[in-house]
């Protein structure tokens, strides 16, 4: 049985998003996938590549259709409102919200009707956040960065079976 593609107002406030994300200043490169289980046609999936402050790139992935389902590989805890990743190898956790909802209810009175928008936007709230959370971890990256480039391993040839 094949589910329900995403409604209209899914791929509207999507486009929204997507737009804001490239136009963020470390964002590197934004990759939409098509859900290989689905309709062809549906665009329920997304990686984010950003530069932290030395160039080095952190990317962070997303299922977003029914709900968001946050990938990201980080040393400990990333907690964003209403939605909590556990940090660790590919770590992951949903929010049943249907974050595309209401995107069009921009109050005009106060606010800068863009900077406002961006704020409702969930997914470069995320960008955000997880930019943030990497800008914690610069000197764990630096001690990473120090190992990798005076550390060698050398593998042991491959050992002969014997019976």
């Amino acid at each position: 049985a094949t589910s329900m593609p995403p409604p209209l107002e899914y791929y509207h406030a999507l486009l929204l998003q997507l737009r804001t994300l490239q136009n963020m200043k470390n964002v590197m490169d934004v990759t939409l996938h098509k859900d290989n289980n689905r309709n062809a046609t549906d665009l329920t999936r997304v990686s984010i590549t950003c530069q932290d402050k030395k160039k080095r790139s952190h990317t962070w992935h997303a299922e977003l259709y029914p709900a968001i389902v946050l990938t990201v590989d980080l040393p400990a805890d990333f907690v964003l409102e209403d939605i909590t990743v556990h940090g660790g190898a590919n770590a992951s956790k949903s929010t049943d919200k249907k974050w595309w909802v209401n995107m069009n209810t921009v109050n005009h009175h106060n606010d800068d009707p863009s900077s406002l928008q961006e704020k409702q936007q969930l997914l470069p709230r995320i960008q955000q956040h997880f930019e943030q959370t990497i800008n914690n971890y610069q000197s764990l990256f630096d001690e990473l960065d120090d190992l990798d480039s005076n550390l060698w391993i050398l593998e042991p040839t491959l050992p002969a079976r014997r019976s």
